[in-house]
Parts: C-alpha cells; sequence; structure tokens
C-alpha cells in the first residue's frame, strides 16, 4: 500500500513539473509577443537613432521608420528551423534620391536599452509601373519607332505595341523622365523595350525580353 502511494505521489510530482514547465513555457511565449506600449515603440525608436552603428549607417541619407514592436525572424540551423522575437524598429533608408533602398531591421534589447543586432536587405525595388494613356503614350510610342536601332530591330517583322509604362518613384511618387515602350514581335514570344527619355525626346535604351501571345496582329502598326 505504500509502495503504491509512494508511486502515486511520485507520479503527481512528475506530472505536475511537466506542467510547471509547460506553463512556463506558455508565459515565457506569452511575454515574448506581448504588444508594446506606445511609450515602449518611441524608447526603441530612440534607442535605434541614437546608437552609433545606424547613426553611420544613416549618414547623408534619407530614411523612413516603417513602425517599431515585437520584430519575428526565423533562423535555419543544421536545417531545423527556429522563430525568434525580439523588440526592434524597422525602416527603409534610401540612397540616390531613393533609387536605391534598403529594408533594415534594428533588433534591441530593450531592458539594457541598447541595439543587438542590424539586419540590412538591399533587394527592395525602388520604382513602381503604371500605365500611360493620352499624348505621353503617343509621343512615347512615335520617338521609339523612329529611333533608327528599333527600326533595324522590327524592320519587316509584324509587330504590335503592347503597352507603354511609366515609372514612379515608391517612396515618394515622384515621376521618372523615362517611359518603356514595349514592341512585341507578333508570332514569337520576344518583345523589345525601348526606354525613351521624354525630356529629351529620344530612346536611352533598348533591352529585349519575353511575352506572351497576342490575339491582335498588325503590321507596321502600334495599338493605341
Amino acid at each position: 500500500m505504500k509502495k503504491r502511494m509512494a508511486i502515486i505521489c511520485l507520479c503527481l510530482l512528475v506530472g505536475c513539473l511537466l506542467l510547471g514547465i509547460m506553463i512556463a513555457g506558455v508565459f515565457r511565449e506569452t511575454n515574448w509577443q506581448a504588444k508594446l506600449t506606445e511609450e515602449e515603440k518611441a524608447e526603441l525608436i530612440r534607442i535605434a537613432l541614437n546608437d552609433t552603428s545606424v547613426k553611420e549607417m544613416l549618414e547623408d541619407k534619407e530614411y523612413r521608420i516603417i513602425g517599431a514592436g515585437i520584430i519575428s525572424r526565423e533562423h535555419v540551423v543544421s536545417g531545423d528551423r527556429t522563430r525568434e522575437a525580439y523588440p526592434g524598429v524597422q525602416m527603409y533608408v534610401g540612397e540616390d534620391n531613393w533609387m536605391k533602398i534598403t529594408l533594415t531591421t534594428v533588433l534591441i534589447d530593450l531592458d539594457k536599452k541598447k541595439v543587438i543586432q542590424i539586419y540590412r536587405y538591399p533587394y527592395v525595388k525602388p520604382t513602381i509601373p503604371r500605365g500611360v494613356t493620352g499624348e505621353e503614350k503617343e509621343e512615347a510610342i512615335r520617338i521609339a519607332l523612329n529611333n533608327e536601332s528599333v527600326k533595324e530591330r522590327i524592320e519587316g517583322l509584324e509587330y504590335e505595341v503592347r503597352d507603354v509604362l511609366a515609372f514612379e518613384k515608391w517612396m515618394t511618387g515622384e515621376k521618372l523622365d523615362t517611359d518603356d515602350v514595349y514592341i512585341h514581335i507578333n508570332g514569337t514570344p520576344i518583345c523589345y523595350i525601348a526606354t525613351v527619355n521624354l525630356t529629351e525626346r529620344r530612346v536611352i535604351a533598348i533591352k529585349e525580353s519575353i511575352c506572351g501571345p497576342v490575339d491582335k496582329k498588325r503590321s507596321g502598326q502600334d495599338s493605341t
């Protein structure tokens, strides 16, 4: 009887220990992911911008803070994926008048009030395309089709001007001075992209790309 009671007590003790570990894990995870107050977020930004390494990184550059809070990052070690979360600040850092953009993550030890790591992702596209209509589109097509290098590429071929795209800086909304004219060679997957500088009224670059098929076929004409 005493032996049975001892076994039961031992099982209860082990169960309590396991439950305690599980509860501790839950509370740690809950606190780890807890939302920060506005004061804590402001403190994160202050710590980040006062850090020596961050100051050097931002010197003579424009930046925009995306936000501050708990930032989750995934790590892969020996094929095993683990996810950790830290207080931090994320920002876009611009160069060449926002023609080059780096997404920067600054991780912070909020208790020690110091930066513990900086991650940089420099592959953010600085411009976004938008469609072009009206006189600007007609002018871009005219300049492209009158260019001698473009003429050499499409001479004797059936083609269609599939599209004209303008570009603007993603962070500022400022429109660039260039339009891309997409000239599809009918019956092939080939497109010639003529980049037109509207200010200088000339083609400044020609690229060959891949386009899908089109239904319409026009010889020596455009799709305006």
